[in-house]
C-alpha cells in the first residue's frame, strides 16, 4: 500500500513540512503522482531504520494479509542464547545457525543464504544491536514468525559498511570504534509479507530504551521478553 504525506508525517510524529524536506534533503523515496508525493511502506521502512528513526508500528499494522505478530511471542519460539561465541564471522554464522528451532534441512538452506549475504544481510543499531535488513527476509515453512536473539560472547567485529546491510546513525557506517555487533536478531517468516510486518515492529520495539538497556545489561530470557511485551502493549494501548 503507498502512503502519503500525511500518513507518513502521522507515523513519525512529525508536521508534513519535515516529510517534504526529508525527500529534498536526506533522501527520503518518494514518487510524484499526479502532482503527489507517495510513499513505499517497505522504502520508508528501510529509510527510517537507517536513520535511526522510530516508525510508529502502525506501519504495517493496516496489511490484513501479514498482521504483525507479537515479538515477544515470537522471541519466546526462537529463544534468547547467551555468550554465544563470534571470534569470527563463520564461527558465529555456525553458532547462530546451530540454534536456530528449525529441522536440519531448514538449518543447513539458512546457513547457505546468510552465508552469501554481506554481514549477515543485517541493519545495525549504533548501540551495537543488529536486527534483519528490511530487504533480506528468510521465509520458510513454519506455521509462525521465530525469532531468535543471539548476545554473543565478545563482540563480533564487522565490516564498516558492507554492502546491503545499512548501519544506523544517520546513514553513518558501524566502524570498530563502535565495539562490533554485541545483540543480533534473527528473524524466519512463514511469507515475505510477514517479515515486513515484523521487521517494521522490531524496529519499534529494539528503539525502547528498556529494551536497549536489557540488552545491554545482557538480561536473563525472560527479562528481555518482558520489556518487549511491556514495550508492545503499551504501543498497542497508544503509547509512544
Amino acid at each position: 500500500m503507498q502512503l502519503g504525506v500525511r500518513e507518513v508525517a502521522r507515523l513519525f510524529d512529525v508536521v508534513e513540512k519535515t516529510v517534504y524536506r526529508w525527500v529534498q534533503e536526506d533522501a527520503l523515496p518518494a514518487y510524484v503522482v499526479e502532482g503527489q508525493h507517495r510513499f513505499h511502506r517497505t522504502e520508508v521502512l528501510e529509510w527510517a531504520t537507517a536513520r535511526d528513526l522510530t516508525p510508529s508500528p502502525e506501519l504495517f499494522a493496516e496489511d490484513a494479509a501479514a498482521p504483525a505478530a507479537s515479538i515477544a511471542l515470537a522471541l519466546e519460539r526462537g529463544g534468547v542464547h547467551h555468550d554465544v561465541p563470534a571470534p569470527d564471522r563463520e564461527t558465529a554464522l555456525a553458532a547462530i545457525v546451530a540454534r536456530l528451532p528449525i529441522g536440519d534441512a531448514d538449518r543447513t538452506l539458512v546457513h547457505d543464504v546468510l552465508s552469501t549475504r554481506p554481514g549477515f544481510g543485517e541493519t545495525r543499531f549504533g548501540a551495537g544491536i543488529a536486527i534483519p535488513h528490511v530487504r533480506h527476509p528468510i521465509a520458510l515453512d513454519v506455521p509462525e514468525a521465530l525469532l531468535v536473539l543471539c548476545l554473543f560472547a565478545t563482540p563480533l567485529a564487522v565490516d564498516p559498511d558492507p554492502a546491503g546491510a545499512t548501519s544506523a546513525g544517520h546513514g553513518q557506517p558501524l566502524g570498530p570504534s563502535a565495539g562490533g555487533l554485541r545483540s543480533m536478531f534473527l528473524l524466519i517468516t512463514p511469507s515475505v509479507r510477514t517479515h515486513l510486518a515484523m521487521v517494521s515492529r522490531l524496529t519499534f520495539v529494539a528503539h525502547a530504551d528498556s529494551v536497549r538497556m536489557a540488552l545491554d545489561h545482557r538480561a536473563s530470557a525472560a527479562d528481555i521478553i518482558s520489556a518487549i511485551a511491556h514495550v508492545e502493549a503499551a504501543a498497542a494501548g497508544g503509547q509512544r
